[in-house]
This record gives C-alpha cells, structure tokens and sequence, in this order.
C-alpha cells in the first residue's frame, strides 16, 4: 500500500513539473505572438502614413489594406 501512494505521489510530482513546463513554454508562445503583432501594427501605421502623404484617399488605402491582406 505505501509503495502505491508513492508511485501516485511521484507521478502528481512529475505531472506538476511538466505543467510548469508548459505553462513557461506558453508565457513565451504569448510574448512572440504579441510582439509579432506590435511589430505589424507599426508597419501598418507607416504604410498607412505613408500612402496618406502620397496623396491617396481613405478609400484607396482602405481597399489596399484589405486586398493587401496586413
């Protein structure tokens, strides 16, 4: 019977170090997709910059940014 709850214990020790594991890899997951996504938001707001000084209408850089895709 103690060799059992040993095992049992062993396995909830092993289970909580991989979900640490995971949660880190996670956290880190998280802060590459939002710094991707910082990164991308500042180059839509320089192109929109830019093609506002151009000269192009809100329409225009409307329909660009949607068949752009950005």
């Amino acid at each position: 019977m103690c060799r059992a709850i040993q095992i049992m214990q062993e396995g909830k020790k092993k289970a909580e170090a991989e979900n640490r594991q995971l949660k880190a890899e996670n956290r880190q997951v998280r802060a590459e997709y939002k710094a991707k996504l910082k990164d991308r938001d500042r180059k839509n707001k320089l192109l929109i910059k830019m093609l506002k000084e151009s000269g192009r209408s809100e329409a225009e850089i409307k329909s660009y940014l949607n068949t752009a895709l950005l």
